[in-house]
């Protein structure tokens, strides 16, 4: 594959004033014989942070296509998918809790469909973020998927009173990641 790096929906992120904060390619772990390397894009939109009165976007969003050397071989996708599950789920809720999240708790389905059709598993994370002296309720979402390679988006915002449905925007930016 030529492009490692995950397509996001360009114009949805751009008119709700999302902004590509990093663009990053890391080893995320190894296996016997086989090494993982993530190809991510972090977006964050400000104006929550804005309307706060401080610096800090307090909304994200990822999404990051998994790349493995040398491929994994036919069926061999269903072995490691659990692992990858569980390590991006623990990276998330790290994530999240650096980003002053707090009082974690989540629920794991297995009824996420991307927008193209191709069914995953989606982490809804409740808790806590602090925004200045401040300390209001926030959701973080988690999906992981395959498409030919293994997929895993999300994001977290604080719950606010606002016509903006981060919600919705949220869950329609990781449907459409590929």
């Amino acid at each position: 594959m030529s492009d490692q790096w995950p397509t996001v929906p360009d114009g949805e992120l751009e008119r709700g004033g999302w902004r590509l904060a990093d663009r990053t390619r890391e080893r995320l772990f190894e296996l016997p014989r086989v090494t993982v390397d993530g190809h991510t894009r972090l977006y964050e939109e400000p104006s929550v942070g804005e309307q706060f009165g401080i610096d800090e976007p307090l909304c994200f969003f990822f999404a990051t296509r998994l790349a493995f050397q040398p491929e994994l071989p036919g069926g061999a996708s269903r072995l490691v998918e659990p692992m990858i599950r569980t390590r991006a789920r623990s990276q998330f809720l790290g994530d999240l809790r650096e980003r002053g999240f707090l009082d974690l708790q989540y629920r794991t389905d297995d009824d996420f469909r991307t927008a193209d059709g191709h069914a995953g598993q989606l982490t809804t994370v409740r808790g806590r973020c602090r925004v200045g002296d401040r300390t209001l309720d926030a959701t973080g979402w988690l999906a992981v998927w395959q498409n030919e390679t293994f997929f895993v988006a999300g994001g977290g915002y604080p719950n606010i009173d606002t016509e903006r449905n981060y919600r919705e925007e949220l869950l329609n930016l990781l449907r459409n990641v590929r």
